[in-house]
């Protein structure tokens, strides 16, 4: 199985940041639509992909990926590593009847990689690990 491993845990800490909105790539989707690619490439040069499956949305929804730059990890502890980069996903809550993919790839990836999610109210939680 090529999925990665998934992890809930209790929260790691937070994070600030800003978001670079003229980056940002958005795509109104409906449940009839075929397999949705949609991808941005943030501050540090990672490329950000969603992979959002046919059928996977109940409604119509507009589908946003938004890079982030001038990240401040200092309220991560230590063993969260160095943070490379980010993308936010929004709309924020928006439910999904099928999993999605988000990948990262890019030169400012080194080791081990992590992927946090979270919510503007809900401090950062580990989702996967490649």
């Amino acid at each position: 199985d090529d999925q990665p491993p998934t992890y809930a845990a209790d929260p790691l800490g937070t994070i600030a940041f800003n978001q670079d909105v003229a980056s940002a790539v958005e795509r109104e989707l409906s449940p009839e639509d075929e397999a949705v690619e949609m991808q941005v490439v943030d501050s540090a040069g990672l490329t950000w992909t969603l992979k959002i499956p046919a059928g996977a949305l109940a409604g119509l929804a507009v589908v946003r990926m938004v890079p982030l730059t001038g990240i401040d990890a200092s309220g991560l502890p230590e063993i969260a590593g160095e943070v490379a980069g980010g993308v936010s996903l929004e709309p924020d809550g928006l439910a999904f009847r099928q999993p999605l993919q988000l990948s990262v790839s890019g030169a400012a990836l080194q080791g081990p990689t992590l992927i946090l999610g979270g919510s503007a109210s809900l401090a950062a939680r580990p989702r996967g690990a490649g």
